[in-house]
């Protein structure tokens, strides 16, 4: 079992000032970098019109499959079967 202390051991101003590394933590350093903010938004942006293009080409080509299907002409009816009293076999009629 790990027991990690409640109170640091060295605060963590007096860290850097130890190990000469790092720099105090304040609200202006964790902020992110508008050039990546913008290009994060810019890069979505393609992905989702990449998207919305790929959907409209498979749907106009499924569309296009359909019509050829419907636009052929159908296969004759199939004759029907009726069974043969004497062989008792279905034959068509």
């Amino acid at each position: 079992m790990i027991v990690r202390p409640q109170i640091a051991i060295v605060p963590r101003q007096q860290l850097s000032e130890i190990t000469g590394k790092g720099a105090p933590m304040s609200k202006d350093t964790n902020k992110m970098p508008p050039l990546v903010a913008i290009a994060g938004a810019l890069g979505s942006a393609a992905v989702v019109r990449w998207a919305y293009r790929a959907v409209k080409r498979v749907n106009k080509e499924l569309d296009e499959a359909r019509q050829a299907r419907m636009a052929e002409p159908a296969a004759p009816e199939a004759k029907t079967l009726r069974r043969d009293p004497v062989t008792g076999a279905y034959r068509p009629v």
